[in-house]
Order: structure tokens, then sequence, then C-alpha cells
């Protein structure tokens, strides 16, 4: 499966894949198909910066 850690990442952090895309301004179906590929590490950066902000919004 394609960029494992970023869909645990999503998992741990107790989000779906359309929440995270939503919070970056992208929409779901882009982001699920971006997620095909293996991304980039810049790519998998921005994702995780938006799961870390969207956590702390949530608490």
């Amino acid at each position: 499966m394609k960029n494992k850690d970023v869909r645990a990442s999503i998992k741990n952090a107790g989000f779906y894949q359309w929440q995270v895309a939503e919070f970056m301004g992208i929409h779901e179906v882009k982001f699920s198909r971006k997620m095909r590929h293996e991304l980039s590490l810049e790519e998998k950066q921005r994702i995780f910066e938006a799961i870390e902000k969207l956590s702390k919004e949530e608490k």
C-alpha cells in the first residue's frame, strides 16, 4: 500500500482522509487520487503539518 506512513498518521490522529483534505483546502477526491501514488517528501510533510494543526484545533 502506498503512503503507509501518511495513512497511519491520519488514522492514529483519529481523522479521516476527507477531514485532512478539507483542512488543507483540497477536494477529497483529489486527495484520494494523490494517495494512490507515493507522495514526495515535501507533500508528506505538508500533510503531517496539517494533521498536527488539525489535532491542535480539535482539542
